[in-house]
């Protein structure tokens, strides 16, 4: 799972924060996941990002691409390293649950492999 990262700065002030963005494109399974990684280790809160070109008015229906981009921001202050980290650990523990053959509860046979981060 390819992790982007922007630096930016906020704020007018002479003591101006420096910022760290996170980004990451997902499969739509694990969005979720993901968000709430970004949510619990960012600073407010996680953006999902996808594109649909839809019109509803031509009946025509929503058909969601397969990926999504999920973005959250960091301060580069004293937690920043201990933040990165985490974050760093739950996308490696969520990409490895892409890698798995995943198993039928009933029948125990072999569902398709979701696509790779």
């Amino acid at each position: 799972m390819p992790l982007n990262k922007k630096k930016s700065t906020q704020g007018k002030n002479q003591e101006q924060k420096r910022w760290l963005e996170f980004s990451s494109e997902v499969p739509f399974e694990y969005v979720d996941p993901v968000a709430s990684l970004f949510s619990r280790y960012g600073q407010g809160g996680a953006v999902i990002e996808h594109s649909a070109n839809y019109n509803p008015d031509e009946g025509e229906s929503l058909t969601l691409p397969p990926k999504a981009t999920v973005r959250t921001y960091l301060p580069l202050d004293e937690e920043f390293k201990q933040n990165h980290e985490l974050i760093h650990i739950g996308l490696a523990l969520i990409a490895k649950l892409n890698k798995r053959p995943r198993r039928c509860r009933n029948t125990g046979s072999r569902m398709r492999r979701a696509p790779a981060f």
